[in-house]
């Protein structure tokens, strides 16, 4: 939904790995325009808005996840990637948020990317709206939940460092 932003000059680089002509870049939120690179991201354009539909007729409760790139190898594999990763424990538990959420959330839309040195794809309110549900939820955790960082840390999550883009790159689910 915005990755057609990358064509510009200033995500160009970025995306492409070319840090030292990266100048700054603004962060996109939930509220920037969008701009599709094609069919595919035009129709998840018409799926958010079909759910603020459905939110605004029907009362019902949507959360439009705009989730970045999730590997097999939970971390990034290539220069853009740098810039949209999302740790497999991230997009967990921030789905086990959207999942919990009061159902008087009736409609927002959500960026949900590790903490990327090179991001430039907001995830603040994100992570606020993610404490927000954690915090006002009335049922109990579902089965499996995520009890603690400890033992996500016994195995190997943490920060990682990548040697070849000296680029640090995080969790950002506490």
């Amino acid at each position: 939904m915005v990755s057609g932003c990358e064509r510009e000059p200033r995500f160009a680089a970025l995306v492409a790995g070319r840090y030292a002509e990266v100048s700054p870049v603004p962060i996109l939120t939930h509220d920037s325009p969008l701009h599709p690179s094609g069919l595919y991201g035009a129709s998840k354009v018409w799926g958010e808005a079909l759910g603020r539909h459905y939110a605004d007729a029907h009362g019902l409760s949507v959360l439009c996840v705009r989730i970045g790139r999730v590997r097999r190898e939970d971390r990034p594999q290539s220069p853009r990637e740098f810039a949209v990763w999302c740790s497999q424990r991230d997009i967990a538990r921030f789905l086990e948020r959207c999942i919990v959420a009061p159902a008087t959330v009736r409609f927002d839309t959500f960026f949900v990317t590790s903490s990327n040195r090179w991001g430039y794809r907001d995830f603040a309110h994100a992570r606020e709206a993610g404490s927000r549900s954690t915090a006002r939820r009335t049922i109990g955790k579902p089965r499996g939940a995520l009890d603690s960082n400890e033992g996500l840390r016994s195995r190997g999550f943490s920060d990682q460092l990548d040697v070849e883009h000296q680029t640090r790159y995080r969790y950002f689910f506490a």
